[in-house]
This record gives structure tokens, sequence and C-alpha cells, in this order.
């Protein structure tokens, strides 16, 4: 497939926060093969190893949705994981892909979020990035109480 029609960015097999402090949310320990630093403890993670309708878990994350460049100009229609045929967020064998398509005069994709939230914490992923002309994957933090991008802030973690 045409490179510059398509970019994977493959979140393989884990996504993990951990917190030194408690947090309500259970988790269950034996289902976690993943490195918590002493001291920290495992507050929430997502495996992408469930199959909700091959999508993310909407129990853990939802989408942000439309077209009008985000703050920084960005071309792409945002989509809800799925454009009629076209699935942007298929979720199998332990992975999220995350897919740009071009369609018609327009290129698909989609743009993930989760309600979760913590002030301080141990963050990783492990992510597989496209290679191509204008490809710029992210995975980022922004506050929770976010009202205004950029002067609220922004961690940039690639």
């Amino acid at each position: 497939m045409n490179r510059k029609l398509m970019c994977n960015l493959l979140l393989t097999s884990l996504l993990l926060i951990t917190n030194c402090n408690n947090h309500p949310a259970a988790i269950d320990e034996q289902k976690n093969d993943g490195f918590v630093p002493e001291g920290y403890e495992l507050v929430w993670h997502d495996e992408f190893d469930t199959d909700k309708n091959g999508l993310p878990d909407s129990d853990l994350w939802y989408f942000e949705t439309g077209d009008h460049g985000w703050g920084n100009n960005e071309l792409q229609l945002y989509v809800a994981g799925v454009d009629g045929a076209d699935t942007c967020a298929p979720v199998s064998g332990g992975t999220l892909k995350i897919i740009a398509k071009k369609k018609g005069d327009r290129v698909i994709s989609i743009r993930m979020n989760s309600d979760a939230s913590w002030t301080y914490g141990y963050f990783e992923a492990r992510l597989k990035l496209p290679q191509g002309r204008g490809t710029w994957p992210a995975f980022w933090m922004l506050p929770q109480h976010f009202r205004s991008w950029p002067s609220d802030g922004e961690i940039d973690i690639m």
C-alpha cells in the first residue's frame, strides 16, 4: 500500500500507567506482565487484548472527532474508529493500529483519549512508528481540565 496514503501506529500489547499513590481503580495484578518500578503500583493499563467489536475498549477510551485543525492546522478528518467500511482503529492480537487513509479528497484517521487522570506517575507504552513523508504520530498528555492549547500545557512523550 502507498506509504503516503497510509500510516500505521501500533501500540503493541502494552500501555501501562503506574502511580505512587493509591487509586480507586482495581487492577488484576496477575494480568500484568509489565515492569513496574519499585515504589509504584499499577493503577491503569490496556493490553489491547480484548475484542470489543474489533475496536478499542470504550470503557477506557473515547474518540475525538472532527476536521477543524485542532489548533495546529491538522488536515485529517478524525472519525470515531470507523467511517463507512473503513476501520481506522482496529484492535487484534494485542495491538491497536491507528490508520490514516485517503478517502476521496480527504484523509481520515482517529484521535483517541482517555478520561483517566493522574498527577504523578510512571508512564510506559510500546509503539511502532510509521515511515514516510508527512507522518507525524504522537503520544502525549494534556491537563485534566484542558481549556486551550497550547496555553494549558502539554507533555510530549514522543
